[in-house]
């Protein structure tokens, strides 16, 4: 049984934390296998285009989970997130619910995993339909239908 609260929970967020912030938690493993060929490609893209093709002001935070220090720096020197989070790796759960938990109540958050491909303009869809149902506490994007069909279909003709 634990005896103390993790330290993780007491960070705050700094003050300037904009009312939308991007909350991503990342992990390139330092022992890789030939599955993780491309990972890097994939999670740049993911973090690029999300940053891109928002066009809002926003917080970006990525929760970092145990990658390998290529990569974090990468994040730390080329990308440069708002807030950066560099941890061992927690788990995929614990993270994202410690990076939101020292964001403001009033924070729209903007989750997703590290790599999902964002369209021109992703957002602000999104933030309508929010608004146009001001009790609903979450509204979840979808992968685009063709390219899900596709993909399905691609992965029973390779099978």
């Amino acid at each position: 049984m634990r005896t103390e609260h993790n330290p993780l929970r007491m960070l705050q967020a700094p003050s300037t934390i904009k009312p939308i912030v991007f909350v991503v938690v990342t992990h390139l493993p330092v022992e890789q296998s030939s599955y993780h060929d491309h990972r890097f490609e994939v999670i740049k893209t993911c973090l690029e285009t999300m940053r891109q093709n928002s066009y809002r002001e926003h917080t970006f935070t990525i929760w970092d989970n145990g990658s390998e220090d290529g990569f974090r720096q990468w994040l730390q020197n080329i990308f440069k997130p708002d807030i950066l989070v560099l941890s061992s790796n927690i788990g995929k759960t614990a993270a994202r619910t410690s990076a939101i938990n020292m964001l403001p109540l009033s924070s729209i958050v903007c989750y997703s995993d590290d790599d999902v491909l964002y369209y021109d303009n992703w957002l602000n869809p999104q933030i309508e339909l929010l608004n146009h149902f001001p009790n609903v506490a979450c509204v979840s994007g979808y992968p685009v239908r063709t390219m899900f069909r596709w993909g399905n279909t691609n992965t029973k003709t390779w099978a």
